[in-house]
């Protein structure tokens, strides 16, 4: 008998909270996610191509019966090919979970963790500037794509409209980072067992990962993220894609330490807003009936 399908994912947004989520919902019981978060199996084509066998066979085998399957990636939620890929492949009645967060601030922290891995030379104001650019160049891959996709993965109101073409409003939970995760998460993750209609239980809520960080060795990172002969034995020698997820995870959990950022000057987020979201913002209270009075206070 094959493997069950997940009825569930958790789409987006990235840099919004959905790593701490990912490790609150994984206490549930009742509820199997994969070891390896973000598989990147919907929005990256060669991944996609090896079927949703694959898929199935490499993250979902070690569930029990009974358990609710679910799995995170957040960039699924600003790519067009991933909505339709979705929704063909899983069940009809699929649940998705998405968290928005203050689209200056999710751009900014995208930013600052591209910067960490030795790949962004601009400064921020530039690396938006040259967004567009970047991102219509055919040699780039899927992953590099995503990676200076800055404004492109804070663009909400064209993403859910999209999404909202293969599935139901009914079928997509929306929760606001700041006013929900932030100042809200008891009740937002009751309301979210009752959306995935698992048994409420007590979890442990005060999770916090992926905090800012930078890189105790850059050496180790650029090898990390290098295609380089090592690397290409390691492969040989666990051939097992969940392992090296796992293994590739803990060494860049070591290799990081917590480091504040700096933030934004008031002015320049205002600029930013202005420029690149005012207008999106607006328009995305309109198709969720949601305010977001706090993403506007906060310019």
């Amino acid at each position: 008998m094959g493997v069950t399908k997940p009825s569930f994912l958790c789409i987006g947004a990235p840099k919004s909270g959905t790593t701490s989520l990912y490790n609150i919902l994984k206490q549930h019981p009742d509820i199997f996610l994969p070891n390896f978060k973000e598989p990147h199996f919907f929005d990256n084509d060669d991944n996609y191509g090896h079927g949703l066998s694959w898929y199935l066979q490499s993250y979902f085998t070690e569930s029990n019966e009974g358990q609710l399957l679910g799995e995170f990636t957040p960039t699924y939620l600003s790519n067009f090919k991933a909505h339709q890929r979705i929704a063909s492949d899983l069940n009809s009645d699929l649940k998705l979970i998405v968290l928005l967060r203050d689209p200056v601030d999710r751009a900014y922290s995208h930013y600052l963790h591209t910067k960490r891995d030795e790949l962004e030379h601009f400064t921020f104001q530039e690396a938006l500037a040259k967004e567009s650019e970047r991102l219509i160049k055919s040699n780039l891959s899927d992953i590099e794509k995503m990676r200076f996709s800055y404004l492109k993965q804070s663009d909400y109101f064209n993403q859910l409209t999209h999404l909202f073409k293969y599935f139901k409003t009914e079928q997509v939970r929306v929760f606001v980072f700041e006013t929900d995760f932030i100042s809200n998460r008891e009740n937002m993750i009751a309301d979210l067992l009752m959306f995935l209609e698992v048994k409420p239980l007590t979890l442990n809520v005060n999770i916090k990962s992926n905090p800012a960080s930078v890189a105790r060795s850059k050496t180790l990172k650029k090898f990390m993220k290098s295609d380089s002969f090592l690397r290409r034995i390691a492969k040989n020698i666990v051939p097992s894609l969940q392992l090296r997820q796992k293994i590739r995870n803990k060494i860049h959990a070591s290799n990081n330490k917590t480091n504040a950022p700096q933030k934004l000057s008031k002015e320049l987020r205002l600029s930013i807003f202005n420029q690149y979201f005012k207008e999106d913002v607006g328009r995305l209270e309109a198709l969720l009936k949601k305010d977001l009075k706090i993403w506007k206070d906060n310019v």
